[in-house]
């Protein structure tokens, strides 16, 4: 649901992107903290989407970006608080892919880590009314 065979984004990627984060979201409340573990094994023993780490990079790239321009933010925010269960998923993801394929790519996937961590940084060098909202 999330990408197609050659990795790139469905038509109802967005969608699921922010399900995943919703959920991600949940595991922050105490009465749902106690399913982290579960959380942790479904993605280290029985995750299976080697292609998924595009997506998800692309949809954190595109909210960063988004940040300091739009003033819906809060699922600006719910996305940042979740950037941990996020980059679980695309390093399982990832790890899934270079196996496949033995190691092939590294370079693509390091631009496109690097894109991401320079749209994160642009969004925090942002002036501080700009930024407070989003933390």
């Amino acid at each position: 649901m999330f990408s197609t065979e050659d990795g790139s984004s469905t038509a109802h990627s967005c969608l699921v992107f922010h399900v995943l984060v919703s959920i991600f979201s949940l595991l922050e409340d105490t009465k749902f903290e106690h399913f982290k573990p579960v959380m942790d094994a479904y993605i280290t023993g029985h995750f299976a989407a080697a292609l998924v780490y595009k997506g998800l990079l692309s949809h954190v790239q595109q909210s960063s970006d988004l940040a300091t321009t739009t003033e819906m933010q809060e699922p600006i925010q719910k996305i940042f608080r979740s950037l941990e269960y996020i980059f679980k998923f695309i390093i399982q993801s990832r790890l899934l892919f270079a196996r496949a394929t033995g190691c092939q790519y590294e370079e693509n996937f390091k631009k496109d880590l690097l894109s991401v961590f320079a749209a994160i940084n642009k969004m925090l060098n942002q002036p501080g009314e700009v930024i407070l909202p989003t933390q």
